[in-house]
């Protein structure tokens, strides 16, 4: 039998009496829709303490049979109910018993209340105090039947591109910082591949431009030896004389910019004529990324961690992308207290893609 300290709400009082006089304040209460325990024990538990009266003034409706209840003496018989009144008709623990034929009917209780009874499910939760003081942000957990301070949980959240990586994998990587106290015991990391969005090509490194590929206004970015040097501002492309070459570069449509040209230098990007995009494949989803934490490589024990084999293959299908690693505490990978840095980065040149990060410490 349980009951949970939410029915105690709406008023219910725990002492119905003039402590002056001692008069009776007890008052009519009703309890409806209560279902007879299937199994042993067969009671139900009155919300506060019933006065006895003779003759009695419980009344029990059992909506199964469509007929009232009868109080005897213990032991109930089918049909019957016995009523734990205070001392000294009892222990006053406001416990209705009934017989075991009637287990699993739901009723309708009347009575007199007289106030709550103190029951064991208070007693139980009380809660003790472990010793010191609580630091910043702290709460009580209880760890193996003990009341410690814990940490409340922190939940972190990040989603960033581990985009590219032309040439060094170190400039393109995913950064996150957090910091570890002594109370925290448990550092849970999530990670999960995503598409890149179309939106971040204009952050990669060097590329080409085909003839037709970039329609509109395209974003600033630089234009190789033998063109236009330095870092433009925002301009447009376009044909000025279709099928005619430019010089010492025959079969090439020639293009005209609009707008200010800014001096300086910049990474060379080749800008061809009628031939396709030279640009290689766009950037999908992450392969076979690595994760270092504190600056060392701990790839091998995320993924012994996580159960993968590599995190990501590069396409959508992979379980990195389907489904992420899951929660990994990666407490043991943590080494002492203070701030730590975890860095996610693309090992495979020419490929791409995001991933989201969620951390919790407890």
């Amino acid at each position: 039998m349980t009951l949970p300290i939410e029915k105690y709400k709406d008023g219910y009082a725990n002492f119905r009496r003039n402590p002056f006089t001692d008069a009776d304040l007890a008052v009519d209460k009703t309890e409806d829709n209560l279902e007879i325990p299937a199994g042993a024990p067969y009671v139900i538990q009155l919300l506060e303490l019933p006065r006895k009266n003779t003759p009695t003034s419980i009344t029990v409706y059992c909506y199964d049979d469509l007929a009232s209840f009868v109080e005897s003496a213990y032991p109930p018989a089918q049909g019957e109910f016995t009523v734990d009144y205070p001392d000294p008709d009892g222990e006053g623990t406001g416990l209705v018993l009934f017989d075991s034929l009637d287990a699993g009917k739901v009723v309708r209780i009347a009575y007199k209340a007289t106030g709550s009874p103190i029951l064991e499910e208070f007693l139980n939760s009380k809660l003790s105090w472990p010793t010191n003081d609580p630091l910043e942000r702290q709460i009580v957990a209880i760890v193996a039947d003990t009341p410690v301070w814990r940490n409340n949980p922190i939940r972190m959240f990040h989603g960033e591109n581990v985009a590219y990586h032309a040439s060094g994998e170190d400039y393109s990587c995913m950064l996150f910082r957090f910091k570890k106290t002594a109370a925290e015991e448990a550092i849970l990391l999530e990670l999960k591949g995503a598409k890149l969005h179309q939106a971040f090509y204009t952050e990669l490194k060097q590329h080409s431009h085909g003839d037709g590929s970039l329609a509109g206004t395209q974003p600033t970015h630089q234009h190789g030896v033998g063109t236009l040097a330095g870092t433009q501002p925002l301009h447009s492309h376009q044909d000025t004389q279709p099928g005619t070459g430019w010089t010492g570069q025959a079969g090439n449509n020639p293009v005209t910019i609009t707008g200010a040209m800014a001096a300086g230098g910049g990474d060379a990007v080749a800008i061809s004529g009628d031939t396709a995009n030279a640009g290689g494949s766009p950037k999908t989803y992450p392969k076979a990324l690595k994760v270092y934490i504190d600056g060392v490589d701990k790839t091998a024990d995320i993924l012994a961690l996580c159960g993968f084999a590599a995190l990501g293959d590069g396409t959508s299908g992979h379980d990195f992308v389907v489904t992420g690693t899951g929660e990994m505490d990666i407490a043991a990978l943590v080494v002492g207290n203070g701030m730590h840095e975890i860095k996610v980065t693309e090992p495979i040149a020419n490929e791409g893609g995001r991933v989201l990060l969620h951390l919790e410490m407890y």
